[in-house]
């Protein structure tokens, strides 16, 4: 059964890459809305249209971390998690298995506040990695 993410406000960080474009699908697939954050403006709006075909909310900015915060704060009142969307480390997986591991931390740390968070994802291992 699929974890959830619903009620979450998350900051995606270069939501306009492979990486970060497959966190901001898996974390508004969870039901968290998103803030899809970057520098191409039709990228991240794509990746805004997707999360909304698919039932999601989102938002997108043209920026950094302040204006997709301004972002976040103005529509949803606050930002519970920022993920950085391209790192190095992260292009060494595919974009999906890295977007399932951030995803599923999350959820934990929502679980781990008290928050409602349904059974893992059976692509995780109980440490957030994507099997091997």
């Amino acid at each position: 059964m699929l974890r959830t993410l619903a009620g979450a406000v998350v900051l995606v960080l270069d939501a306009d890459g492979e990486v970060g474009r497959a966190v901001a699908l898996a974390v508004g697939g969870r039901g968290a809305s998103v803030v899809a954050v970057g520098e191409r403006e039709p990228a991240l709006a794509h990746v805004v249209g997707e999360i909304a075909c698919a039932g999601g909310k989102a938002r997108h900015v043209v920026g950094g971390v302040a204006e997709g915060t301004a972002k976040a704060k103005a529509t949803w009142g606050r930002v519970d998690f920022v993920v950085a969307g391209d790192h190095e480390a992260a292009r060494r997986d595919s974009p999906d298995a890295v977007a399932e591991a951030i995803a599923g931390a999350l959820v934990r740390a929502l679980a781990q506040r008290g928050e409602e968070a349904e059974r893992p994802h059976e692509s995780l291992d109980p440490g957030g990695r994507s099997p091997t």
